[in-house]
């Protein structure tokens, strides 16, 4: 884990200007700039991103259920889904020796070396709309997606 200043965060956040969603960019921006201690794992250029919104959603989680209160959220890919991969979200108590741990706001999620190949850039957050609440991954590397978002697919 590697602690990143926030001149670097700063810096890598312009690149997200280049992309169409401004709300996205205020998100990473944010989170970025507005914190100065980030985590990065230890990879250079592999990072994943966790929003205020989704932090909060887990903490919320782990403060409702006792059972929850001494596991991390594992986010991970999977073959599968109508688009080739899928996103799976769990709770976990274990970690492997390929597990990355990045952390916002003392919320911890795992993801395993592997999925974070798929997952580099990405931002998990958790959306409230009219059709539900849930879990969502903004990802820079899925060329394509199924229409219900947790299926995509990479050239």
């Amino acid at each position: 884990m590697i602690f990143v200043s926030s001149r670097l965060a700063f810096i890598f956040s312009l690149n997200y200007l280049l992309k169409p969603k401004v709300a996205a960019i205020t998100l990473v921006f944010v989170y970025f700039y507005g914190k100065r201690k980030m985590t990065k794992c230890t990879s250079q250029g592999r990072t994943f991103i966790i929003t205020e919104s989704a932090a909060k959603r887990i903490a919320f989680l782990k403060s409702k259920e006792s059972s929850l209160r001494d596991l991390r959220m594992r986010v991970s890919v999977l073959g599968g889904g109508c688009a080739g991969f899928h996103y799976v979200f769990d709770f976990d108590g274990t970690m492997n020796d390929d597990d990355h741990i990045f952390e916002h706001n003392g919320v911890e999620v795992l993801v395993d070396d592997l999925s974070l190949d798929l997952l580099t850039g990405a931002q998990l957050d958790y959306k409230e709309e009219l059709i539900g609440a849930y879990f969502a991954v903004k990802n820079p590397n899925a060329k394509s997606s199924c229409g219900c978002g947790t299926s995509f697919a990479v050239s």
